[in-house]
Order: structure tokens, then sequence, then C-alpha cells
């Protein structure tokens, strides 16, 4: 099931990448997917990803700022942060070194083994920082490439539609 269909089946604002707020563990979490009609949500501290029915003790404006939906136009200087993980649950997630695979972060997903963050990434690309790294994110309706320009500097590159 899609997004969409959670969206106007619950009338929820749910997006992939959202922040929330899930009550009952009184923790923060964010929205990787969907499986069915559950969101995929991953709550901070946890090493897995839990189903959780959209309409059940989820705040979605935690923050208490306005939600906008902004598309993000191709070639943008948006930059990745340290925090981000590499994986989409739903795809294809991955680290390339000079064009080859380097680490494939939906293989960890998959492995139920905690996906690495871009910070992780950085600490490696750091020490050996003469080459061209590159974090490929490609999912369902959206897809980016995030360069390594300079010391903790992911710029996205590329983006596209994704596949779906």
């Amino acid at each position: 099931m899609s997004m969409e269909r959670i969206r106007k089946t619950y009338r929820v604002p749910a997006m992939r990448g959202m922040r929330v707020y899930y009550k009952p563990k009184q923790r923060y979490g964010v929205i990787l997917g969907a499986h069915g009609m559950r969101l995929r949500i991953k709550l901070d501290g946890d090493k897995w990803v839990g189903n959780y029915h959209p309409t059940w003790e989820i705040d979605y404006n935690p923050t208490g700022r306005r939600f906008e939906m902004k598309k993000l136009p191709a070639m943008t200087k948006q930059k990745a942060s340290m925090k981000e993980v590499i994986a989409v649950g739903f795809g294809d997630a991955r680290v390339t070194k000079d064009g080859e695979t380097f680490y494939d972060g939906e293989q960890d997903y998959r492995s139920r083994n905690d996906a690495k963050t871009v910070g992780d990434i950085e600490k490696i690309a750091s020490g050996d920082p003469n080459h061209d790294w590159r974090i490929v994110m490609h999912g369902p309706l959206h897809g980016e490439t995030y360069q390594r320009q300079g010391e903790k500097n992911w710029v996205c590159v590329e983006t596209n539609r994704g596949f779906a």
C-alpha cells in the first residue's frame, strides 16, 4: 500500500522521512515507509523498525511547526544530515567510492542490522578523502544522490522521481 492511500484513507499527513511522536512510548521517531495500511516507523533509540496504525497515538506535528509539502528541485544544494540513515526500506540505498559500491544499506536493513548513517560514512571517508564518495538512495517516488564535497558536507547533486 502506498503512503498516499494511507493519507487519503486515514486523513493523516504521513510522509516518508517525517518526524513523529509516539505517545505510548513517549518517544520520537521517523516514518520510513508503509507496509499494508500500517506505517513503518523507527523510534529513536530502537534497533528495529516497527509497524504502527496511522491513527493510534501518533502526533504528526510534534514540534508545532507548520508542515509544508515541498518538492525538491533537481540540483539543489540540500545537504544530508549526519544522522540520516542510509536505507530506504524498499529500494536501493548504497555508498559508492569512485563509482564502485562500498556499502549496501539495504542489505543491512534486510538483515536487521543497524544501517549506517551519513555520519558513520563520513568518519570513513574523512580518512580517505581523495576519492569521489557518494550516497545513492533510490526508493518509491523519490531518489537522491549526495556527494561528499569536503568535511561533513554531503551535498545533493541529483534527484529523481524514484520508481513506482
